[in-house]
């Protein structure tokens, strides 16, 4: 007859678990001699790794779409075709300066685009009116949209303010030419 023997010795534990906390996925990890970096995909709600090459081809695709693309009219459509979120298109801006030039480069783009199909009346005069400062940093937009909207202002007051005489008195002294007196 066989016996069997019954071990009741507890296996020894080698290691412990140790929990290392997680990198920032705004740090670059280098694998294979190139520099790579995870984002939040949301299409997929997935981290997805991305090269600092394919980065900057990124960036040359978004000038090239919002140049040559004629439905290109707001940036974020390609944002969301990418499946780029806010925060990790803040950061490449403020890592990639190449990422932050085709930003401008293809918002004046698009918002060429717009205005020109505002002035066409191809698309709402009110809603590109509106958004031109968000399309507008390379062309200084803001300040003089500021100098419009000042001007807009002190003009509706003057409307308001007449209404109860029925006159309204519009100053447009650069308009006019001065009169010459008579020799």
């Amino acid at each position: 007859m066989i016996t069997k023997k019954i071990i009741t010795k507890k296996p020894k534990r080698k290691n412990k678990l140790v929990l290392k906390p997680k990198k920032s996925s705004s740090t670059p990890k280098k694998v294979d001699n190139a520099l790579y970096e995870e984002h939040l995909d949301i299409n997929t709600f997935k981290r997805t790794p991305i090269s600092c090459t394919s980065i900057k081809k990124l960036a040359s695709e978004l000038v090239q779409w919002a140049r040559n693309d004629p439905d290109a009219l707001i940036i974020k459509q390609f944002y969301v075709k990418h499946g780029l979120c806010g925060t990790t298109i803040k950061l490449w801006c403020e890592k990639y300066p190449e990422w932050a030039k085709a930003i401008k480069i293809a918002k004046m783009a698009i918002g060429t685009r717009r205005e020109l199909g505002a002035m066409k009346r191809e698309f709402s005069e009110g809603m590109v009116k509106n958004s031109l400062p968000f399309y507008g940093d390379s062309w200084n937009v803001d300040e003089d949209y500021k100098k419009l909207e000042e001007w807009r202002a002190e003009l509706r007051k003057a409307i308001a303010e007449a209404k109860g005489t029925g006159e309204v008195h519009v100053h447009m002294d650069s308009f006019v030419p001065e009169k010459q007196e008579d020799e």
